[in-house]
C-alpha cells in the first residue's frame, strides 16, 4: 500500500500514515526500513504493508520511503539554487 505520513510522535517513536480511503494507520519506529525514523517527516510518501494486530488493530509494517512519488521528501525536490548577486560576492 501507499500513503503519506500525517504525524509523528517522536517522544513515543511512532507515527501515523494516511492510507487509501483516508484511513489513518499506526506505525512504530521499528517498522521503518531503509531509512532512519529520525529522518521521516510529515507529508512524506511511503509504502507499507498493512497487518491486523490482534491486540491493537490495523498497523503499518515494512514502512519505507516511496521514492517513485514526486515530492516523496517534501522540500527536497525542485529547490532553486540561489546565486549570489555581484554585491554579495
Amino acid at each position: 500500500m501507499t500513503g503519506r505520513i500525517t504525524r509523528l510522535a517522536r517522544s513515543r517513536n511512532c507515527g501515523f500514515i494516511r492510507a487509501p480511503k483516508g484511513r489513518e494507520v499506526f506505525f512504530h519506529a521499528t517498522d521503518v526500513q531503509g531509512a532512519k525514523y529520525d529522518d521521516l517527516q510529515d507529508g512524506l510518501a511511503v509504502r507499507f504493508t498493512l497487518i491486523d494486530d490482534q491486540v491493537s488493530g490495523p498497523r503499518a509494517v515494512e514502512v519505507r520511503i516511496d521514492r517513485r512519488v514526486a515530492g516523496a521528501a517534501p522540500g527536497s525536490a525542485g529547490r532553486a539554487r540561489m546565486s549570489k548577486s555581484p554585491d554579495d560576492r
